[in-house]
């Protein structure tokens, strides 16, 4: 049998253009001489709906669709998730489901069986559990399905998530074909896990596998696609492309099938993850423009490369802003930077505007280099940045990175105005990882190799370095990433060779700007743990051990 594998990147709540996208790859699908066509988790609704889950006429308008679909979509078997109603009285009234369907009967109903609750998913708030489904008999083969998490619990990779059931172990020894609908958000490493999984479950049960994920971003989370379909000796048949729409073909009698290329290194994934971020956040919220604050620094250096490749040079506005402490290298660098990139650059310096504010008040001291002398120049340039915001009906995007996120090296209402922070969960030494691959690629240094070899400053105050105040970017990068992602705390993180004084240090900024980032921007989740509604943390609090 020939299956396709339509990897879709829906809009949330979009239940009209979502099943056009479905209706199209079925014709599509068919007209390749497939005989059945599946897609992602959740495709007519969108992963993750959220809280439309509590509107009726939007669960009532899913249900009709979806039975619009079934009625329109003939001579092609296809399976794509909904929401569907909990037909028991006890737990919530919804159920993550998908269906199975060709000719407007329906061959297959199924529920999802384990409902993750951590990180980013809160799918108890909404869902019922399902029952695991007995196979879907279709062209001579019995399809099991499963739903995403529902793969999950299977013992191939090491992760405790408290299951007691194990949805693929009941349904896989009695298929031919075992079949998973994802919403798999990105996070770096996350293919190589996908691949031990499902290949794992693949050769326990001598059956073919296929995972087909969505493809794209809604709000912070970017789904990397990559669908994959596995031999029954865990060897690939057929793989989609990543960060984008695709549709496969994979030949179950012949063992072949369309296989892509991913991007080559991590820095790469980082990259495609980023654009994709920015892309669909910005279109899919109605905006075709940005506009970035350019200091001559490596953070908003990249922010600008990443947002011209993602919306287009011609819809970025870069807006240098030099104070009285801005080196004059930075003027040429920032030029240079829009020349390569060939974007707007508009230069307007804030002296005279804090000239004029300090004169207005006694709360400024001129002869000062005080954080409320340094904040005021931060918020003079966050203001600016949203005129220009609402002049040009462009989207601002903050510039700071995870370590400064992470250690309060940013100003509530200054360099923190914006609506999407790209960089919120890239490290510096990934910041800058990235930038050299960038230019590695281009050939070139289209973002200026000074740039990425400055010392980092704010230049706020006369002759400012970062790490006057802090431990090495390489330092702080790895307490962060321990403390934040692995869930470490201070004493095993100093065991592992950290200076005692640098780690407590740390730990003490990341706890106490915990209200900074509550007011942040939403934040580009490519790692395990990003600092968003993935990480929910009281800002009244004292940690003790």
């Amino acid at each position: 049998m020939k299956i396709a594998m339509a990897q879709l990147n829906p809009l949330v709540g979009d239940l009209e253009g979502n099943a056009t996208k479905i209706i199209e790859a079925c014709e599509r699908a068919g007209q390749e001489g497939a005989a059945l066509v599946i897609f992602p988790e959740l495709t007519l609704t969108g992963y993750p709906p959220l809280d439309l889950l509590e509107r009726k006429a939007f669960i009532e308008a899913n249900l009709a669709m979806k039975e619009r679909l079934i009625g329109k979509i003939k001579d092609i078997a296809f399976l794509f998730g909904y929401v569907a109603m909990n037909p028991d009285d006890e737990g919530p009234e919804l159920q993550n489901a998908a269906v199975f369907a060709k000719d407007g009967i329906i061959l297959g109903e199924i529920r999802k069986v384990l409902l993750p609750q951590y990180d980013v998913f809160d799918e108890c708030r909404y869902f019922a559990p399902g029952k695991t489904a007995t196979p879907v008999l279709y062209g001579g083969l019995r399809f099991g399905v499963t739903i995403c998490e529902d793969a999950w619990n299977s013992g191939h990779i090491p992760a405790k998530k408290g299951y007691t059931q194990n949805p693929v172990a009941d349904l896989a020894p009695g298929c031919d074909v075992l079949i998973n609908l994802s919403a798999s958000p990105f996070h770096v490493d996350k293919v190589r896990l996908r691949d031990q999984l499902f290949s794992g479950i693949a050769r326990q049960y001598a059956i073919p596998v296929l995972e087909v994920n969505q493809a794209g971003a809604n709000d912070t989370l970017v789904f990397d696609g990559a669908s994959t379909a596995y031999d029954e000796k865990g060897h690939i048949l057929g793989r989609a492309a990543a960060f984008e729409e695709d549709l496969i073909l994979v030949d179950l009698e012949k063992k072949t099938g369309d296989i892509r290329k991913l991007p080559e290194t991590e820095e790469d994934q980082i990259h495609r993850a980023l654009v994709t971020g920015i892309r669909d956040y910005l279109h899919k919220c109605g905006f075709t423009k940005a506009v970035v604050g350019s200091s001559g620094g490596i953070d908003s250096a990249l922010v600008l490369a990443l947002a011209a490749e993602a919306l287009g040079a011609e819809n970025i506005i870069s807006v240098f802003m030099p104070g009285p402490y801005t080196a004059a290298d930075n003027f040429e660098d920032t030029r240079l930077l829009a020349e390569n990139l060939k974007i707007r650059l508009d230069i307007v310096p804030i002296q005279q505007t804090m000239e004029a504010m300090a004169a207005s008040s006694s709360l400024f001291d001129p002869e000062s280099h005080g954080i409320t002398e340094q904040n005021l120049q931060a918020r003079i340039r966050g203001t600016l940045l949203m005129a220009y915001a609402n002049r040009y009906h462009a989207l601002a995007l903050p510039t700071g990175n995870k370590a400064e996120m992470a250690v309060g090296y940013s100003t509530l209402y200054g360099d923190m105005n914006g609506g999407l922070a790209v960089l919120g969960d890239v490290s510096k030494t990934r910041v800058w990882a990235l930038s050299r691959r960038i230019n590695e690629r281009a050939g070139f240094a289209l973002i200026p190799e000074r740039i990425i070899e400055k010392a980092p400053s704010a230049e706020l105050k006369p002759d400012q370095r970062d790490q006057d105040d802090l431990p090495d970017y390489a330092v702080v990068d790895a307490i962060v990433a321990h403390h934040v992602e692995d869930l470490e705390d201070a004493e095993k993180i100093i065991a592992r060779g950290y200076a005692e004084d640098a780690v407590r240090d740390v730990i003490r900024r990341i706890q106490f700007n915990e209200y900074k980032r509550q007011q942040a921007a939403p934040v580009i989740r490519i790692t395990s743990r990003s600092f968003g509604y993935g990480r929910r943390y009281p800002m009244a609090c004292r940690l003790r051990y």
